[in-house]
């Protein structure tokens, strides 16, 4: 891993630099947690459980959605 992040000049921690690629691959690359068990070594249930969770944009329209409903409440 030093060699990757010497020469990359990627800053943080391995485990920084796991996370980010477990989470890209879901969301980006669009990967299941089967497959991408196969490829990091991790189990599928723990990244299921870790990294298989909504992207930033759907996390802001559901909390939207919620404003709405408890301002029509109130």
């Amino acid at each position: 891993m030093a060699v990757v992040k010497e020469e990359l000049n990627i800053p943080g921690s391995m485990k920084t630099f796991r996370k980010a690629f477990d989470t890209n691959a879901i969301h980006e690359a669009k990967l299941s947690p089967e497959e991408l068990s196969a490829v990091s070594g991790q189990s599928a249930e723990i990244i299921r459980r870790k990294y298989d969770k909504p992207g930033r944009e759907i996390r802001k329209k559901l909390k939207e959605k919620i404003r709405l409903v408890k301002s029509r409440t109130n």
